[in-house]
This record gives structure tokens, sequence and C-alpha cells, in this order.
């Protein structure tokens, strides 16, 4: 399973130095630590105190996946304390920036904790299934992905890791710090450009097995293949789709936006566009374009034969290669952004535009919005 272009970051809350001092990145690497709320030393397995330059040493990466069990995240990771004993809990994080649902990382909560090797390393597979957390609220069967509605609630979902320094894998506040975090912005499963046989909209109560057909001509939406071996994809094929997002600012070449994507239709052609809804009225674009150059060389690829792939696209400010403009550093600078992934039935692209009506249908997208008064 490949890695998500999602990076580790450390988490600088929860530790403080001796005179009580927060302490962050630019914190002297030899500063020992102390838990925050009870302002005790922080020991390691080496009977040592831990220090910042240990604490953010902590680097690895994540892959995550849905699956018909539920959600699988494996997490490799090294310079975390030797022996150390570890936790992984999955925040669900609301519309309004405050955690909706808490709870470990797997169904059994003994399955999230783990201890790390002599060299300070662990790889970690565990899956959760649709249900309750374990701390507070629930989580569907992929929080990678869902509808509309569904990620409007709960945008964001983070996945963090815990240096429990009494040795106790669940034990209570004050005897573990969170240690670093992987933030997901949830990918949008999108419908309203299919529809079943009768023209009708695809909704949650229709049967998986429905065949589909996109919305502007009402042609059929097939796998790739010609002849007798091409076949109609279905609602329950076209709605598994997960991926995850990362997009950052560069100096000289725009906003740099990476993604791995899985569940696509296996050796399906997509290309991703990025939009600009208007804040006042979302049905309104103020923008359309290609994802990275504006002749849309950057926007596309093809999922291998098991529906994944990778998309790494540099988009320049400027003109949109529809209408519309878009500032160099998109995600500071704007408001709102959608980057919206279409499949293409018959198999091509058409650069700057997204070809003709009755042979794409969108099948995915994130929403980046900037929390309201910022």
């Amino acid at each position: 399973m490949a890695q998500s272009p999602v990076r580790l970051e450390h988490i600088w809350r929860g530790i403080v130095d001796k005179s009580g001092n927060a302490v962050g990145p630019a914190t002297p690497g030899s500063t020992p630590l102390y838990e925050a709320t009870k302002k005790t030393p922080i020991p390691t397995p080496g009977a040592t105190q831990l220090t910042a330059a240990e604490f953010s040493g902590a680097s690895g990466g994540i892959s995550v996946k849905c699956i018909e069990q539920g959600t699988q995240a494996v997490l490799r990771l090294n310079g975390l304390v030797p022996f150390g004993v570890y936790s992984l809990q999955l925040f669900l994080i609301g519309g309004d920036g405050k955690p909706a649902g808490i709870g470990a990382l797997s169904d059994d909560q003994n399955g999230s904790i783990f201890v790390a090797d002599e060299q300070g390393e662990a790889d970690v597979s565990v899956v959760h299934k649709a249900g309750p957390l374990s701390v507070q609220g629930e989580v569907s069967g992929c929080w990678l992905a869902g509808g509309q509605n569904d990620v409007m609630k709960q945008p964001v979902a983070v996945v963090a890791g815990n240096y429990h320094f009494d040795g106790n894998g669940d034990g209570p506040p004050g005897t573990f710090i969170p240690q670093f975090s992987f933030t997901f912005l949830r990918m949008m499963r999108v419908p309203n450009e299919i529809r079943d046989k009768q023209g009708k909209e695809i909704t949650d109560s229709i049967p998986p097995d429905t065949p589909i057909f996109e919305f502007r001509q009402g042609n059929a939406v097939y796998a790739p293949g010609s002849g007798k071996n091409r076949r109609q994809l279905t609602v329950g094929e076209y709605m598994k789709v997960c991926g995850s997002i990362t997009a950052k600012c560069t100096i000289q070449q725009g906003t740099r936006t990476a993604m791995h994507l899985n569940n696509l239709v296996p050796g399906g052609t997509y290309t991703v566009w990025l939009a600009k809804p208007d804040p006042g009225d979302m049905s309104k674009m103020l923008g359309v374009g290609a994802l990275g150059k504006i002749d849309g060389s950057e926007n596309h690829f093809t999922a291998d034969q098991n529906g994944e792939a990778d998309l790494v696209a540099y988009t320049p400010g400027g003109n949109l290669s529809t209408f519309g403009t878009i500032a160099d550093c998109w995600v500071e600078n704007e408001p709102i952004v959608q980057i919206a992934g279409v499949y293409h039935i018959d198999g091509k692209t058409h650069g700057p535009v997204t070809g003709p009506d009755g042979t794409y249908a969108a099948h995915f997208a994130f929403v980046f919005a900037k929390p309201p008064g910022k």
C-alpha cells in the first residue's frame, strides 16, 4: 500500500520546560521536557529525561485505504523513544474545528498500543470498522472519504501518536504526551454527475449493483475495455473511491498539490481540476481550470490495475485554463478552493478543457476552505 503525501507533524503542546514555558521547534535540543499539567519530568525507558531533540526526532509516514472491513492505516515510524510505549488515536474534526469524534485508531483499543524497538522504530497496521469510537462519537466505514453531507460535518481526520512515559498505553491524562500527528482533509465522493437507468439521481438508498450513466447525455459509464470486454460500472464501484491530498505554497512554482488515490476505476483515465466557488453563493464559480500548468499537461493520470494513482502538480498564479484567475499561493490567499477528479469514459483527455459532453463524469473532490473570519 503506497504512502500518503500527508506528512508527520510534531505536536508542540502538552510539554513545557523546567520553568513552565511553552516549547517549540526553536527550543534548544538539549532542553529537558516536562508534562504541562503536572509539571513532572518526562522520563524515557532508559532512565533519562526526554529532551526537545528526542521529542522532535520522531519521523515516518502513513498509508491509509478504505477496505471492506473498514479503514486500514499502516504507519512506518522511526526516531521514537527507544522501547517507548505509544498509542494511536483518531480525531474526527467537525466543521466548527472542534473534535466530533475521538477514539483508538483500531477497533480493539489494545491494537492501537505498540512499543518502539531499541532503535526507536515501529511498524503498525490497524483497521477500524464503522461504529462507535472508544472515547466519544462514531466513525463511518471510511474515515478517509465520504458523501457530501458526511464530509461537510466532519471535514478533517487526524491520526495522533501519544508517548506514554509511565509505560501504560491506556493511562490517564498526565501520564502521556501527544508527540506527532497526520492531518487528512477528507475526500468527498461525488455522485451528482451520475444517474441510474431512469435518469434518477444517485442516493444512499440506491442498490450498490445499480449500473450508472453520466447525466449530460445519458451515456453508460464503462470501465476501460472494448467490445464484449467493456463492462458498465455500478454505484458501489464508483462510490468507494478514497484518497489523501496535501497542498503547500512554493517560492517560485505556485502551489504544489500532491495526491494519493485508491479505489479508482482500474486502468481508468482521469483529469483533475481546480475550481473557485463564490463564497457568497457556492453554486457560482469565479474560476475553473486544469490543476497544474494552464495547458493541462500536468493534470491527468491513469489508475493502475489496482485502482491506485499518484499525482503531483504545481499551479502558478494567474489565469486558469477555462476562466477566472487563481492566487499564486491559493492555500493562503483564496477563501475556498475545490480540487475535483473527473473520470473519462472514453479514455481521452483534452488538455485545458474537460472534453465533449457525454464523455466524462466527476468522481471525487477535496474542498479547501478557510475558517470564517480568516
